[in-house]
């Protein structure tokens, strides 16, 4: 029966509630306020869940033989007697049970498997019965704060879990009688437990430690590199335990300690650089080590030795300035808030290199996405096209922090295409307690749920638009997400199959420059047998023409415009040159770093900015303004080495900064197209000629969209065309020549002119983003050369106070080599009386062999002496009478 009450309902329990249910065999009660106590429970219960039970005891008429599962979680239930009877009880639910201050003991329930005790925050006292509970599986005591007495002593070989978490006021942990082969699991997180016992090597099944935060506890006993099937040890806020490791490192043992150990916890544990090479060597097959918030100032070499490493913490190590090489099957790198890590590791863990040789995410101080990335856009999200298959990703994302904050910024990363979200991704959690900007890098293929070829089936036949965006769901307000950025893996994708612009405009801008250069060539040719046509006509008919100043205008535009049509293609060969060094001016960042780093002001060069795109249509470059990276060489480094200057030097550069002052001037050029006039000629033509002059009393960038353009060709095209008689004069005719080849060379002129002035635009930017950098690199170098003073002040400081160091740790020493004298000595002496002790051991075996003989013999003796007393009495009678007789 289960009883399932809304929580305000109150519940009058009567003295006959359950009186009448004597076969109830499953009672389960949730919710609601019950006045009153149960005078009966029914004796056949299997399952007894009564959250929050409303009594501190059962009725004393109560006596369940056959109850297996009992839940008085959240209950007043006191437990002040034993169980009696309860053999069959194999669960036992008393968590949070505020008034229970004692457990008692524990006989009657032989057969108990589960004991939860979590939280029972008035617990002082567990009775040493449980711990000889043979069948226990599982034993909790989480948060239990005035729990100080616990068994002395266990031997639970069922045993397999054991928690006692954050039991603060319990100082002793109990000692293992006999081995347990079946303990996996001991959590002591925050215990006040002072020291391990020498035992506890008889846990030879033991498989996760973790004694988080265990102030108290001074040092391991030796017998722990007895724990040999160990695979996770969580060590985290133990600084005091790093004589541990010392003692490892004393040992000089020639094979691994603890060679199964996967998993190892040891932050904010004082690590130097000294402890590491001994945690490489003793802890060989490592797949998760945390170093974090530790005192280590490299990370050794070596660690490239564990190839099992796949996940590194190394957050918040302050000091950590090097990182000369990583684990080849690395997954996971986390560097948060490493603030002194210099800039040839923080190279390393972003270098293209090491994402193409391991498939990796990475967390590094930084304010700008890796040039090597295909891709970048400002802000939260990019969007780029792909078809036929999804591409494998590299991702990138920078947060930026105005200022430290110890909020978390929570994100969702989130992929669609086409518009359909299909993907959502939390970032983890180590976007927390940030003091600078950071660059994450997130490699794709390390995420296990994410099934490449699943998302294929969202694709449709042309190009998709793909957007990733990381979307802040909540944080602090001085966090943010500035800059991301995209790097497809080109060994698994066709880069034909990606493009970073919208495909159908890239396609509408190439068609319409094709429409030009072929109306350009077609009117050309058709304009020059026009002007043939014509010439001829007015050699035929010269005479019959009044006003012969027509055909010195004839003459005068034939001759124009074979000047110009031979000039057009150097006129444009010379327009192509000039683009293609804007071109190279504006790609700057793609020539190889060693030629850049001579220059004083390369570091402000390489600041993350808005580029511009540059598409090569046909035989005319089109330059579009877009955020777009250039793709690096093979060789290309993501940051720059810093130039080997003087200080005179660079106060100088510094000095010139300040003189500068430089001004780049823009020119416009305007086309001012006289009104001519006009013939009234048929009524065809009039209407064109009127369409020609209300084009051309048009701004002419207005005739340059697809319908005005078609429309003026059309135009042009009838009035070029027409016949010798069709009423117009010929400077009317030559004019609309004039005005078509015009039209033609000056349309494509016009537009690559308002490129060069957005490529101009572009570059007038970028001086003004290089200045605003060069003011602040200025201020910069100021507050630097301070540092540089106040460190050089320091640094003296610590010299002296070295000397100081040094003549004490002379004196050290000397007391080290005095007691470790002594110690071996007192080594010596052990050996020997170990050595005493297996001779007695022997002695005393030997004799162990003789114990039954000598049992046998001892008791035949005591025969022969009590035979021998016997005849001793019987023969001085004999001799008492004999004598008697005689006197």
């Amino acid at each position: 029966m289960m009883v399932d009450l809304p929580d305000q309902y109150m519940v009058h329990l009567k003295n006959d509630s359950f009186k009448k249910m004597k076969n109830l065999k499953i009672l389960i009660v949730r919710n609601g306020q019950f006045f009153g106590s149960p005078q009966d429970l029914p004796n056949n219960l299997r399952l007894l869940d009564w959250m929050e039970y409303p009594s501190s005891s059962f009725p004393s008429s109560f006596l369940p033989k056959k109850l297996a599962v009992l839940n008085l979680s959240r209950s007043r239930f006191a437990m002040q007697e034993p169980f009696k009877h309860l053999d069959t009880l194999t669960s036992l639910d008393l968590s949070y049970c505020e008034v229970l201050t004692k457990l008692p003991d524990f006989s009657g329930v032989p057969n108990l498997t589960e004991l939860n005790l979590d939280y029972c925050t008035n617990l002082a006292e567990v009775h040493d019965s449980v711990g000889f509970l043979e069948k226990l599986v599982e034993l909790r005591a989480y948060g239990c704060t005035k729990l100080k007495v616990f068994p002395s002593s266990i031997k639970m070989t069922s045993l397999q879990s054991l928690i006692l978490n954050w039991c603060s006021s319990l100082q002793s942990f109990p000692s293992i009688l006999g081995k347990m082969d079946n303990l996996m699991s001991i959590s002591i997180e925050g215990t006040g437990i002072e020291q391990l016992p020498p035992s506890i090597g008889n846990l030879v099944g033991l498989q996760e430690f973790s004694m988080t935060s265990c102030l108290s506890l001074k040092e391991l006993p030796e017998s722990f590199d007895m724990l040999q099937n160990l695979t996770n040890l969580d060590i985290e806020g133990c600084p005091q335990l790093r004589s541990f490791l010392m003692k490892l490192r004393e040992s000089g043992k020639s094979s691994p300690t603890f060679d199964n150990v996967k998993s190892l916890n040891l932050e904010n544990c004082g690590l130097r650089d000294e402890d590491l090479p001994t945690i490489f060597y003793c802890f060989p097959k490592l797949s998760l080590l945390v170093l974090s918030g530790n005192y280590f100032v490299t990370l050794p070499s070596c660690i490239q030795e564990i190839q099992s490493l796949e996940l590194l913490h190394l957050d918040s190590c302050n000091l950590l300035q090097e990182i000369p090489s990583i684990p080849p099957n690395i997954q996971y790198i986390n560097a948060r808030n490493c603030t002194s890590l210099s800039p040839r590791s923080s190279n390393l863990l972003l270098s293209q290199e090491i994402f193409e040789a391991c498939e990796l995410q990475v967390m590094v101080p930084g304010r700008r996405v890796p040039e090597w990335f295909d891709f970048c856009a400002k802000g939260e999200y990019l969007t780029f096209w792909a078809r036929q298959k999804f591409p494998v990703l590299i991702f990138c994302f920078v947060i930026e922090v105005e200022g430290a904050t110890e909020d978390t910024l929570n994100c969702e990363v989130q992929f669609s295409i086409n518009g359909e979200d299909i993907y959502e991704m939390e970032m983890p959690q180590c976007f927390s307690k940030m003091v600078t900007d950071h660059v994450w890098i997130y490699d794709l293929r390390t995420h296990p749920t994410i099934q490449w070829h699943s998302l294929d089936s969202y694709l449709v036949d042309d190009w998709n638009q793909l957007e990733i965006s990381c979307e802040k769901i909540s944080g602090s307000s001085n966090m943010s997400v500035s800059w991301c950025g995209v790097h497809i893996c080109k060994e698994e994708v066709n880069m034909e199959n990606i493009l970073f612009t919208d495909p159908e405009l890239d396609l509408d801008s190439n068609t319409y420059s094709e429409e030009i250069e072929a109306d350009l060539n077609a009117t050309s040719e058709e304009s020059t047998k026009s002007v043939q046509d014509f010439s001829k006509s007015l050699n035929d008919n010269c005479c019959d023409f009044e006003n012969t100043e027509s055909c010195d205008t004839i003459s005068r535009h034939e001759e124009e415009w074979g000047e110009r049509s031979k000039g057009k293609e150097n006129s444009e060969t010379a327009s192509h040159n000039d683009i293609d060094q804007s071109d190279k001016k504006i790609l700057m960042h793609m020539q190889p770093l060693e030629s850049v780093t001579e220059d004083p002001i390369a570091p402000v060069c390489l600041e993350v900015i808005d580029t511009v795109k540059v598409v090569d249509y046909g035989s005319n470059t089109i330059v579009v303004d877009h955020p777009e990276k250039a793709q690096p060489r093979s060789q290309f480094k993501s940051f720059v080495e810093i130039p080997n200057v003087d200080d005179v030097e660079m106060e100088a550069f510094y000095a010139s900064l300040e003189a500068e002052n430089s001004v780049l001037p823009l020119s416009n050029n305007t086309i001012d197209v006289s009104e001519f006039a006009n013939r009234v000629p048929s009524e065809a033509t009039q209407k064109a000629l009127k369409t020609l002059q209300d084009f051309l009393t048009r701004d002419f960038s207005l005739l340059l969209g697809p319908d005005e353009y078609n429309a003026m060709k059309a135009t042009l095209e009838y009035l070029t065309n027409l016949p010798p008689g069709d009423g117009i004069s010929l400077e009317l005719r030559s004019l609309v020549i004039e005005v078509s080849r015009h039209f033609n060379h000056w349309s494509l002129d016009y537009t690559n002119e308002s490129q060069k002035i957005e490529a101009a635009t572009a570059k007038l930017l970028k001086v003004d983003e290089l200045e605003e950098g060069l003011e602040a690199n200025k201020v910069h170098f100021r507050e630097v050369v301070c540092l540089e003073n106040e460190l050089r002040n320091e640094l003296e400081y610590l010299e002296e106070r070295k000397k100081e160091l040094e003549e004490q740790i002379h004196a050290i020493k000397a007391s080290i080599s005095a007691s470790e004298s002594a110690r071996n000595m007192v080594t010596y002496r052990k050996r020997e009386i170990f050595g005493e002790a297996k001779i007695l051991k022997n002695k005393r075996d030997e004799l162990k062999e003789q114990v039954s003989w000598l049992k046998d013999e001892k008791e035949l003796a005591r025969k022969i002496q009590t035979n021998i007393r016997a005849e001793w009495s019987k023969l001085g009678e004999k001799f008492n009478r004999k004598l008697k007789s005689e006197l």
